[in-house]
């Protein structure tokens, strides 16, 4: 990637599904950009869209949907290279970590050959092995003989998230698209791991999308957020600003939920005044 250019860039991308003898939009004339070393939040209430944009910039939508508008890495667009093209940059031009680890690591692979899939091709075995003994400490597991032969069903649910976010790591993207990979975790364990990607964004100039419906994680980690509902965007900025001046009804109303159920509010700079009355439109 030259000095200058932008990661990941969206450019008026719909995404309509059709099935049987109906169809509809479930994304609307999204456009938006991740800087170098910036983290954006895309966050809304569940079916608002947020992991269909997250595919959709994968480029791993079903044959159901199609999609119109682009999707730059690095000013190249992805969107309309070939399968096997957008095959070659995944892992390392793009990144992902999902959501659920037990559902998205292979029980038949073990911890090592899960990080070592997205390694760059010609290593020897003895550089493999130190790559991937690299990449655990990086997110703070163990190295060494015995974590590398792990597999799936041994570990915690933390060291699950842990390993997948190596996997992606080592690749060394250029961007990063991080779906609900906190959901499944405890409080303690989902701040750790959030720390963890925080760091590495900032070390590697990383550009990183973080997908979740947990406002104060995104309030906490991220530089720019973007509001979803519907499949359309309602608000899009820096995080502190948009959440502490939100314009939109629903957002207010979001943030009025969020502190409902949260034990503190999860950012001083909410103004409870204007969440207590928010409605929607």
């Amino acid at each position: 990637m030259t000095v200058g250019t932008i990661p990941l860039q969206v450019q008026q991308v719909s995404v309509g599904l059709s099935y049987s003898a109906t169809s509809r939009t479930v994304l609307h004339d999204l456009s938006f950009d991740v800087q170098a070393g910036e983290i954006l939040g895309v966050v809304g209430e569940s079916g608002s869209g947020k992991t269909t944009l997250g595919v959709a910039c994968l480029g791993l939508l079903p044959p159901v949907f199609h999609t119109t508008g682009r999707v730059l890495l690095a000013g190249r667009n992805f969107t309309a290279l070939p399968e096997n093209a957008r095959y070659r940059l995944r892992g390392q031009g793009i990144g992902y970590v999902p959501q659920e680890p037990m559902k998205a690591l292979n029980p038949g692979m073990t911890v090592a050959a899960h990080i070592a899939q997205t390694l760059p091709a010609g290593l020897g075995k003895k550089e493999r092995l130190e790559r991937v003994d690299y990449w655990l400490a990086q997110v703070g597991l163990p190295s060494g003989t015995s974590m590398r032969q792990a597999y799936p069903f041994a570990l915690s649910g933390g060291q699950r998230q842990r390993v997948l976010l190596a996997a992606a790591l080592a690749g060394e993207p250029a961007v990063l698209i991080a779906d609900e990979f906190t959901t499944a975790l405890d409080p303690a364990t989902r701040r750790n791991v959030m720390v963890l990607l925080k760091k590495q964004a900032q070390k590697r100039n990383m550009a990183v999308v973080v997908i979740s419906h947990d406002l104060e994680l995104v309030a906490h980690n991220t530089d720019t957020v973007l509001v979803l509902r519907g499949g359309k965007c309602v608000e899009y900025g820096p995080t502190q600003t948009v959440l502490a001046q939100p314009t939109s009804s629903y957002l207010q109303a979001l943030l009025a939920l969020s502190l409902q159920f949260t034990p503190r509010p999860p950012l001083s700079l909410f103004e409870p005044e204007a969440i207590r009355s928010a409605q929607y439109d």
